[in-house]
């Protein structure tokens, strides 16, 4: 894609043309209600006519301005963000790897795993995608005010939040470089699963208590369903709990199931059940990262190609900043939802 001097000057009118909107003459703009610094952070955000509310774990490491990972976790069914940041310790992690953590809460403290038609936990809430929806308008809202690096955006979550990171694996993969769902459930869906972008995932299942077929047999679902075949499982511990089968996709994608043997419902830790789910999710994830713009929801429109990062305008809405691949390194991409 190239750029001329007419489409630049196109651009730099529309650019124009939206920030004239934001505010009358002479107005100074609101300021954000995020205030980009490490810590603990509890915030809200408008999505689907609801204030919603989620955590975030934000490193010592954090630099405004500089591109971040972002983790989202999602708590068990009847679960709060405070309760499964302290099951899954990521926060330790987030200072670790120098990623931001956010936990969001459900809608009655669950999540919509499931599509019309389905059965599981959560289905009461009903089938419909406000929960895609307002997960989709985290990240954006987190990639503008936060920084957030579009193409190191991931999932995970325990049990009824594991199995809503499936349905973002299948539904946003767009946003979704990877998912690690731990204990969640993937009902056979009638139709297809069809990611718009190759999504590697990640699942930990606890055999004792996660066996139920639609717990144990997900990520063989998702690799039958997506034509990938799985390699024999290889024990990887000395008291032969733990077994590791992996599984590469046409697309690319790379699915890894560690399964447990006689593990409870729980977030594992390595001293009790011989794997870390917080650093295996944070090992894969570091691995698993998109560096193409296209990675980005491609219902959004070009507005403005910017030269200098520091002084990009704050619009209202969606508005997403990422790194251009077809650009010099030093421009960046301004988007809105189209």
């Amino acid at each position: 894609m190239e750029y001329g001097g007419r489409a630049a000057l196109s651009v730099a009118v529309m650019l124009s043309m939206l920030v004239a909107g934001c505010g009358g003459a002479g107005e100074d703009p609101e300021p954000p209600a995020d205030r980009p610094a490490s810590g603990l952070h509890e915030l809200t955000l408008e999505s689907g006519g609801q204030r919603r509310a989620y955590l975030l774990d934000v490193p010592d490491s954090y630099q405004p301005g500089e591109p971040v990972p972002l983790v989202l976790v999602l708590h068990p069914g009847r679960g709060t963000s405070r309760k499964i940041r302290s099951a899954s310790r990521m926060e330790s992690f987030a200072q670790h790897y120098g990623v931001l953590v956010a936990y969001p809460e459900g809608e009655r403290r669950f999540w919509r795993p499931v599509r019309e038609g389905e059965h599981g936990i959560g289905v009461e809430l009903g089938g419909d995608p406000v929960d895609v929806d307002f997960l989709r308008a985290l990240v954006a809202h987190l990639v503008v005010e936060w920084r957030v690096a579009p193409g190191q955006v991931y999932a995970t979550g325990h049990s009824n939040g594991a199995a809503m990171t499936y349905r973002l694996a299948a539904e946003a993969a767009d946003v979704f470089a990877a998912v690690a769902p731990v204990g969640g459930y993937l009902f056979d869906p009638p139709d297809a699963i069809e990611p718009a972008e190759p999504v590697s995932v990640l699942g930990i299942v606890a055999l004792a208590a996660d066996a139920t077929p639609e717990i144990a047999a997900g990520i063989e679902i998702w690799c039958d369903r997506l034509g990938c075949p799985l390699d024999e499982p290889l024990t990887v511990d000395e008291d032969d709990r733990v077994t590791r089968t992996t599984a590469t996709c046409a697309d690319g994608s790379e699915v890894v199931e560690y399964r447990l043997t006689g593990a409870g419902h729980v977030w594992p830790d390595q001293d009790s059940y011989g794997v870390d789910a917080s650093r295996t999710n944070a090992e894969f994830f570091t691995a698993h990262g998109r560096k193409s713009v296209s990675s980005v929801n491609r219902s959004w429109t070009l507005v403005a190609l910017i030269r200098d990062s520091k002084t990009w305008p704050r619009l209202t809405g969606d508005v997403v900043v990422a790194r251009s691949h077809f650009a010099s390194p030093d421009d960046e991409l301004l988007m809105l939802p189209g």
